[in-house]
């Protein structure tokens, strides 16, 4: 398993996260490959991977598995479950975990959940008509179908602190 270790990035179970090949190797310090299973972690500031601590982390992480190593220089992390760090280990600039899954609480009503995936396709239907990516975007938006992808979608484009991000992964419901 590898330890990606993130900053101001919204982390949610069931989702597609895109990183840049680049960055994952920067990150662990390795080459990503199909399938391999992965762990994210979000760091509480943001700051280089040699002045990591075991306290460095919010108790909270995310695990899932690379689904695509793509050739344009991009991969995607599918997102699992939540787990709790239990214990961090830092030695010479490699993270070891102890982890254990989070229970999860799926509370929110199936058709309640679906409108709420569409009321925000719509909205950004609307967004998109007045740019050049309208049938781009569109593509795209018909991908998404629940709260969670459209969530790990859009975290680039928000603007809430990386405290905020994280109350979302921490958020057992």
């Amino acid at each position: 398993m590898t330890i990606v270790p993130v900053y101001n990035m919204l982390l949610t179970p069931e989702a597609n996260i895109y990183f840049k090949t680049e960055t994952y190797r920067k990150l662990t310090g390795r080459e990503p490959y199909q399938d391999e299973r992965v762990t994210l972690i979000v760091a509480k500031e943001s700051t280089t991977v040699d002045k990591l601590t075991e306290d460095s982390f919010y108790p909270i992480g995310l695990s899932g598995y690379i689904s695509e190593v793509g050739k344009e220089g991009f991969l995607i992390i599918h997102t699992t479950y939540r787990v709790h760090l239990d214990e961090v280990g830092i030695d010479d600039g490699k993270i070891s975990l102890y982890i254990s899954r989070q229970k999860d609480v799926n509370d929110l009503d199936p058709e309640d959940e679906r409108n709420r995936v569409e009321a925000v396709k719509n909205a950004l239907r609307d967004f998109l008509k007045e740019s050049n990516w309208n049938e781009f975007g569109d593509t795209y938006l018909e991908k998404w179908n629940t709260l969670e992808e459209v969530a790990a979608i859009l975290s680039p484009w928000m603007s809430n602190s990386n405290e905020e991000r994280y109350a979302v992964l921490a958020e057992d419901s």
